[in-house]
């Protein structure tokens, strides 16, 4: 901690400490799309405030001027046209090492979202404790993986359904549903829909709340209630790599993928994409 700000000396996340809470902001232009170096940044900055006695809570924002949490993953990093199993390992594995662990952190955890929130934005919010959005422009939230023709990962499905219950998320993960804020809240995939110049102090307000408890209790209670999926999300990462793998190595996939790429770049596909 130096001056209030904890440094990582990042890239894309910084984060500033005030009231024991890290409050990590998210920004990589234009719209936040969550590459191996983004993933990398927040593990890395994660680790660190877990082992700051002083920090008891983490809320992730956008640094985004435009009304974008996270476009999600950046494309470039799953379609086997544009990179390699070696490369796809890394990325992976970083990322769910964030996800699971961040579903067990010690932190009371939350996502203060303004702006669109898909697929692995939508992830970051639902492994966290709580989550508020902004209801400014119109945003939507959910895993649209099967959209563009593939799997959503197995443990993020099970989150979901820890989160909304089964039949709902059946019906977002096979349907691609982007909910608005008002399905959003209804099912429970948010717990709060507020203006934008409400949603930091909503957001701070619901964490200080949690931070009542003593941390010993409420920790070990969101262990007992998440530890065995994430345990498990873990132990079978090796195997999700190789199965994805494959998936996305089929060449009806791969073209799904190269195509997405050439609609968000406008008919350019060496720009980056989202998912």
């Amino acid at each position: 901690v130096h001056g209030g700000t904890f440094v990582v000396m990042p890239e894309f996340v910084h984060t500033k400490i005030e009231n024991q809470i890290a409050y990590v902001t998210i920004k990589r232009e234009p719209v936040n799309l969550m590459s191996y170096p983004v993933w990398d940044e927040m593990l890395k900055t994660l680790k660190e405030c877990e082992s700051n006695r002083g920090v008891r809570a983490i809320i992730f924002t956008s640094g985004l001027d435009r009304l974008v949490f996270s476009a999600g993953n950046d494309i470039t990093e799953l379609a086997s046209t544009r990179t390699n199993k070696e490369n796809y390992t890394r990325f992976w594995k970083t990322q769910n090492e964030f996800l699971s662990k961040l579903y067990v952190s010690r932190l009371v955890t939350a996502t203060a979202i303004r702006g669109q929130c898909p697929a692995a934005g939508c992830m970051l919010a639902l492994v966290c404790d709580i989550r508020v959005i902004s209801s400014e422009g119109d945003p939507k939230m959910g895993l649209n993986e099967v959209a563009i023709g593939i799997t959503p990962p197995k443990w993020w499905g099970r989150v979901m359904i820890n989160v909304i219950g089964q039949a709902n998320a059946e019906r977002f993960l096979m349907g691609a549903v982007m909910a608005n804020t008002q399905h959003a809240l209804q099912v429970g995939l948010v717990d709060a829909v507020v203006e934008t110049k409400d949603l930091l102090s909503e957001t701070t307000a619901r964490v200080q709340t949690l931070l009542k408890c003593p941390d010993l209790g409420r920790y070990q209670t969101k262990l007992e209630l998440r530890r065995e999926l994430s345990n498990q999300w873990w132990a079978e990462i090796d195997a999700e790599i190789d199965s994805a793998w494959r998936l996305l190595s089929v060449p009806q996939v791969a073209q799904q993928l190269e195509g997405v790429l050439a609609r968000l770049s406008g008919g350019k596909p060496d720009k980056k994409a989202k998912l």
